[in-house]
């Protein structure tokens, strides 16, 4: 406005003949005003914002639009659509991206026409057809259609060829949209581009890059039982006192504030809503405070946490630890056997069932205290450790006595730390990855802790080669005391979690309040949304038979199990196959372990590449396909190199798959489920231990080969049971991020 004033009181005359090479000289003659125009001038810039605006007309990049109230539930505003001009009634709703409207036809055919108004592309000499398909779901229902483009005007900007919906299924929503007291014909969505369907660009995004608004801003005043304001590109200054109170928001999809510990709502301080400021009384305490780096701190304890768990584990409890187990099942044990008769091979199955029984008595309690305590994982994290302390000193214990009783502490020990641990951190790990760049996270996460597996072994192949290279038992057992030590260091990076904020939304209803919001990402807009379990937004139409989207976690956990069935009966008897039926020395097979998880972890980032342009289900399964013909292979070849290189191979092919499956399960499960999620897949993993003890029987009764060729026939089940995800979700990450299922 000030720039018009003074634009107004200046004649700008350009000559041409100043012009030089570098510069262009622009003469301005200064227009004098009178006595009376200098005393307008002077009353206006005292003035309100209204009476500026109605004195001197829009600025150009500013617009008001009022907004009908229905109930104090419902905020409609009018914008224009085609040429010439059809009106719309529409919401404008921070929780989605895109713009659509109802068509004359589909209102008409669903005899609604009388209480919506339609838009008739046939009376618009500037509409262009589309051939994109819409679909959107709200937490009432889901709205169909196609993309089209067409001029839209809102509140008099202007936008030309403007990409929008027009819907001709609008049942998805049901008595919120067909009862008399709806006052809405669509929804103009003014949320981040994440949460854009297609990618179209928002209405917002397209006034922004024009150049229409003043500033990137838009700011809400929601009446009470009286009629509400939406401005573009600025505020009224009438509807607040003070500073605006700006907070970072959390998230590029939703306009999320950090929320505080007991509340709802977040308050910005200056903005007045249903009566004035003073009036208003505090409704929570403030949030505690949080670093400002508190992502890239939980990302890095986590993944310093699991590379320093594996690197730990695999030296004390690797192909070592499988070879002092076999020698105790074969005379070397002291104390009661656990189960009478045991062989060499059925102790090692029974060592895995007492840490599998562990994850399921554990898990489920676990899961509960996870989900119902989210500001509080952090110091479950913190109270594991004592667990793993008892498990290291129990494990000392056991290697200088041979007591089984002992061992079967350590493992019970390690078991509960283990299941306690994994379950909060995985699920402040999900929760402090933004949504739609999970996999990435995951894959460089497996990654190095897949290198931390591989130096493990190597550390013990080192310590096997200075005590002579031998499977004694005083050998195994330095190894393995060495191997428990190294637990310790690894306990330092629980202590540096922290709780997160929860970033994602679940409910539309918590969307209230006044708020301004600059459309780059700096503010938060509206009333921040409480965190909850049922979730609202883009939702696909896929289908596969029976399932739908919020089958995706159940066909995961059920592929999953099938496939620990097989792996238990084999994972843990690789080792002994090379070292009883090819007599591999202890550096040998340490060596071979050491390998393995590179191959995996060289794996891993093939999958991550693969799975971008293919998919992520797509990836997924065509590489744990190609591995069941290689666990079937190795049932039938006997030549020593192939067989190695099979192994190495197919370890790549199976364990590859884990990061890319794990994200997917955290974009279709709300924070608030992580916790159940974990202990559903530490009860699939005890499928894997009770079947250790099946395959130790069937090795001792058969060999180690009939187990494999088992295995990749129950392998084949879990691709079928998997399957269905190839149409479920997404091909591309971002849009099976903005699922709520």
């Amino acid at each position: 406005m000030a720039r018009t004033a003074f634009f107004a009181a200046l004649a700008l005359l350009v000559t041409a003949e100043d012009v030089e090479e570098d510069m262009i000289r622009v003469p301005l003659k200064k227009e004098r005003r009178n006595l009376q125009e200098q005393a307008r001038s002077a009353e206006l810039s005292a003035a309100p914002w209204e009476e500026r605006e109605a004195a001197l007309g829009t600025s150009g990049g500013t617009a008001r639009l009022t907004l009908r109230n229905q109930l104090n539930a419902q905020y409609a505003g009018v914008i224009e659509i085609g040429t010439p001009g059809q009106p719309i009634k529409v919401l404008f709703d921070t929780g989605s991206s895109n713009l659509w409207v109802p068509t004359s036809s589909g209102l008409q055919s669903q005899r609604l026409l009388g209480y919506h108004s339609g838009f008739s592309s046939k009376k618009s000499s500037t509409f262009q057809d589309g051939s994109l398909s819409f679909h959107f779901v709200y937490g009432s229902g889901g709205v169909s259609g196609q993309f089209c483009s067409d001029d839209v005007s809102i509140g008099g900007l202007k936008m030309s060829n403007f990409s929008f919906a027009q819907v001709d299924d609008v049942r998805g929503l049901g008595s919120m949209y067909t009862s008399a007291l709806s006052v809405f014909d669509g929804i103009l969505g003014l949320g981040f581009a994440d949460l854009a369907h297609r990618g179209v660009p928002s209405a917002m995004q397209a006034l922004v890059a024009g150049r229409r608004l003043k500033e990137p801003v838009f700011s809400f005043f929601l009446g009470d039982d009286e009629d509400g304001q939406l401005v573009l590109g600025g505020v009224d200054d009438r509807h607040f006192q003070g500073p605006f109170h700006f907070v970072p928001v959390v998230s590029t999809a939703y306009w999320q504030a950090p929320l505080a510990a007991d509340c709802r709502d977040v308050e910005l301080a200056g903005v007045e809503g249903q009566g004035s400021p003073a009036d208003e009384q505090p409704q929570c305490q403030p949030a505690p405070a949080v670093r400002a780096d508190w992502r890239r701190r939980n990302i890095r304890a986590n993944i310093a946490f699991q590379a320093l768990m594996s690197l730990a584990w695999g030296t004390a409890m690797g192909p070592v630890f499988d070879k002092y187990l076999f020698l105790l099942g074969s005379g070397l044990a002291k104390g009661p056997r656990l189960i009478p008769a045991m062989h060499a091979n059925s102790l090692v199955g029974v060592a895995e069932s007492v840490s599998g029984l562990t994850s399921l008595v554990v898990a489920i309690p676990v899961g509960y205290i996870v989900d119902r305590q989210p500001t509080k994982r952090a110091w479950l994290v913190r109270r594991s450790s004592v667990l793993a302390v008892l498990a290291v000193v129990t494990g000392f214990v056991a290697v200088l006595t041979d007591e089984l009783l002992v061992l079967t502490v350590m493992l019970v020990s390690f078991g509960a730390f283990m299941e306690l641990s994994s379950s909060a951190t995985d699920a402040i790990f999900a929760d402090s990855i933004p949504a739609g760049e999970r996999s990435a996270y995951y894959v460089t996460k497996s990654v190095l802790t897949t290198i931390g597996s591989a130096c493990g072994p190597g550390i013990s192949a080192l310590g096997l080669a200075l005590l002579g290279d031998k499977w004694q038992p005083y050998q195994i057992k330095i190894v393995i005391a060495g191997g428990l030590l190294l637990f310790l260091p690894t306990l330092l990076p629980l202590f540096l979690f922290e709780d997160p904020v929860l970033t994602e939304p679940a409910s539309r209803e918590a969307e209230a309040g006044v708020a301004s919001a600059q459309s780059e990402g700096s503010t938060q807009a509206s009333t921040a949304d409480a965190q909850a379990s049922n979730g609202s937004g883009v939702e696909d139409t896929r289908r596969c038979l029976c399932f739908r989207s919020k089958h995706v976690p159940v066909l995961l956990a059920l592929a999953d199990f099938i496939t620990c069935i097989g792996a238990g009966m084999t994972v843990k008897f690789f080792n002994l196959f090379f070292i009883q039926d090819h007599q591999f020395s202890p550096v040998a097979i340490s060596l071979l372990q050491t390998a393995y998880p590179l191959v995996i972890a060289l794996f891993m980032k093939f999958t991550e590449r693969l799975a971008k342009p293919l998919g992520r289900p797509q990836a997924s399964l065509s590489f744990f396909s190609a591995n069941v013909l290689c666990l079937f292979l190795l049932g039938e070849v006997s030549w020593l190199p192939l067989l190695l290189l099979l192994f190495m191979v197919r370890g790549g092919f199976a364990n590859s798959t884990f990061p890319i499956d794990r994200s997917i399960l955290m974009d279709y499960t709300p924070s608030t489920q992580r916790g159940m999620w974990n202990a559903i897949q530490s009860l699939t993993s005890m499928t894997w231990s009770g079947s250790a003890f099946l395959g130790g029987l069937l090795s001792d009764s058969h060999d180690y080969r009939y187990t494999f060729v088992i295995t990749s026939l129950i392998y084949a089940t879990a691709c079928v049971v998997y399957a269905p995800l190839l149409w479920l979700v997404p091909r591309k990450e971002k849009a099976a991020a903005s699922i709520r299922t």
